[in-house]
Parts: C-alpha cells; sequence; structure tokens
C-alpha cells in the first residue's frame, strides 16, 4: 500500500515507493567513516528528506535519480521538518506505477475535454475547425494533450496542465473577442488551443518533469508550428495567409524576446494570445504560492519568479 508523503508522521514506520528527485553522497566529518547518502523523495503530494547513514555508496550506485525506489525507514523531525532514516533502498520498475502516483494532477480531465470539445464545436472557420477536430480525434495526440504539463515548475506544472492552461486562455480570449469585435475570434481561440503544443516533445514526465534533448536544442514553439505545420499539410485548401498568421502567434505568445518569443507580437489576435497566456501563467503562479507558503506571518516567502512576495492579510480579512 502507498504510503504519501503529507500523511508522514514523526515516528511512522515507512514501507513504500517514492520517486527519487535527488541523492548525494556526503562525507562524514570523521573521514575514516566514509560516506552517507541524502536523498529527496517525492510523490503527488509533495518532497521529504531522507538519510542513509550506513552502506550509502553501495546503495548510491545501484539507484537513479528520476527513477522509482522501494524505502523502508522510520520518520523522525529534524529542524521542524519530517525526514526518514533509510534502513533499505532498492530500485524499483515503473511498473503497475503511472505518472500520475508521482507528480500531482490537475483538474478532472474527463471534464476538461468535454469542455475542449465544446470549443472546438463552437469554431465557424472551416479550415481551423477541421484542424483541431480532426488532429484531436487520434487517440494517441488526444491522450497527450490531455496527460500533459504545462510547464517544469513555473505554473500549470502537473499532469493535465496544458489543456488545463489552454482552455483557461481560451476563456480569457473568448471575453477579448466579444469586446474587440474586429479580433478574429476562431484563430485566437485556435492559437490558445495549440500555442503551446509543442511541449508533448518537449517534456517527458514519469516520476519528474524533464525537458528532453529537443526541447532543450529547439524550444516548445518551434516544435508546436513543426507539429502544426504536418497538420496543415494534410489540408491542401488551408489559405496560406491564415497559416502564416497562426504560426506568427505560435512564435510570439512569449511576448518579449527576454521571455522567449521569436519576435514581437504584431497583430491584434499574437497580441491578444499573448496577454490571455500570461495572465493564466501570472495568476495561477500566485495562487500556486499562496498554497505552498508555510509562513504564518501575512507574506509569503519572496518568489524569484515573481520578483515579489504576496500579501495575505486582505484573504484574512475576508474571510
Amino acid at each position: 500500500m502507498k504510503q504519501y508523503i503529507n500523511e508522514l508522521k514523526p515516528g511512522d514506520k515507512v514501507e513504500s515507493v517514492f520517486a527519487l528527485a535527488k541523492k548525494q553522497l556526503i562525507p562524514f566529518k570523521d573521514p575514516s567513516k566514509g560516506k552517507f547518502m541524502s536523498l529527496t523523495l517525492g510523490d503527488k503530494t509533495g518532497q521529504i528528506d531522507a538519510k542513509l547513514w550506513d552502506g550509502a555508496e553501495e546503495a548510491a550506485a545501484a539507484i537513479t535519480e528520476e527513477s522509482l525506489v522501494k524505502v523502508a525507514g522510520l520518520v523522525s523531525e529534524y529542524r521542524g521538518n519530517c525526514q526518514i532514516t533509510v534502513e533499505n533502498i532498492s530500485k524499483v520498475e515503473m511498473g503497475k506505477w503511472r505518472p500520475e502516483d508521482f507528480l500531482p494532477s490537475g483538474k478532472e480531465r474527463e471534464i476538461l475535454l468535454e469542455e475542449l470539445r465544446k470549443v472546438v464545436a463552437s469554431l465557424d472557420n472551416a479550415h481551423l475547425k477541421e484542424l483541431l477536430s480532426k488532429w484531436f480525434s487520434e487517440k494517441q495526440f488526444l491522450q497527450a494533450y490531455l496527460n500533459c504539463p504545462a510547464a517544469k515548475r513555473v505554473h500549470h506544472a502537473c499532469i493535465g496542465g496544458l489543456v488545463e492552461h489552454s482552455l483557461e486562455i481560451c476563456s480569457y480570449a473568448e471575453q477579448v473577442a466579444k469586446h474587440y469585435p474586429k479580433l478574429n475570434r476562431d484563430l485566437i481561440i485556435t492559437g490558445a488551443i495549440l500555442h503551446d503544443v509543442g511541449k508533448l516533445k518537449e517534456y517527458r514526465y514519469e516520476t519528474a518533469i524533464k525537458v528532453t534533448d529537443e526541447g532543450r536544442l529547439f524550444g516548445h514553439s518551434i516544435l508546436g508550428w513543426d507539429m502544426i505545420a504536418a497538420r496543415i499539410a494534410l489540408q491542401p485548401d488551408f489559405p496560406s495567409a491564415l497559416a502564416d498568421h497562426l504560426k506568427h502567434i505560435i512564435f510570439t505568445h512569449h511576448g518579449e524576446l527576454e521571455w522567449g518569443s521569436t519576435v514581437y507580437p504584431q497583430t491584434p489576435e499574437a497580441m491578444a494570445v499573448f496577454y490571455c497566456d500570461l495572465l493564466s501563467g501570472r495568476v495561477r503562479q500566485v495562487f500556486d504560492l499562496l498554497q505552498q507558503d508555510s509562513q504564518e506571518d501575512i507574506w509569503t516567502n519572496y518568489d524569484r519568479l515573481l520578483s515579489r512576495a504576496i500579501y495575505k492579510g486582505f484573504q484574512e480579512t475576508e474571510k
């Protein structure tokens, strides 16, 4: 039976499977004693530090980071946090285990799938509707899209994060299109759905979200457009100007050159997708920070990515 990290308490005996996020051999202060192993173990509920004091070098050689390990030991408290003193550790094959056991999951994907289908069905442009409806009718692609994270750690970094993030952008884009009727609504909706599709090739995830070699070399915008272009090639009557505009949206959805955009957004539709994308990511970052923060103070810890701490005082007074 799986024991989850957020349920462990000092004094608990542990015998369960975890993802090995990190291992490190550290010399004892007395060099004659050799080395001990410091580990970071994880599952979908969080991470926990662990120490193996005896036989560390032999054990370290038999396990690899990002793999699954079976751990037996005892939970203790160290500097206010739980820590496992490991008695035995061994590598485990993925087998019956799923990424959902070791990575957090987003909203229920069946609900998100139904929402995605409604959005695609709402399109009036025949070329864009055919592109999306035929692509999402392919089971392998659909499952990959529904399971893929949206990020490694910044926002929506969970199983199903990509579709959740993309549908958030669709909902924002819908409102923007109502406010500005001259916008090509179908194009910005399609851009919202496909802006991060390259992450299907950029990320791999079983026990941790990692960037692939392909992702590091090219980035998800280029990978994504290659995937989209291959699908458009199956529609000989797809207008070249529409394809170019969609390409511009994909390449500029980061908005700023220093954030990874190839060029700046230079059409109203590209600008709309960029800001809707930014809104979805930033708001999620703030809520993730609030959820993860354990500070008793009314301010969270300073967040380097947001370049600020977040005030919690109003939340307390508004309860």
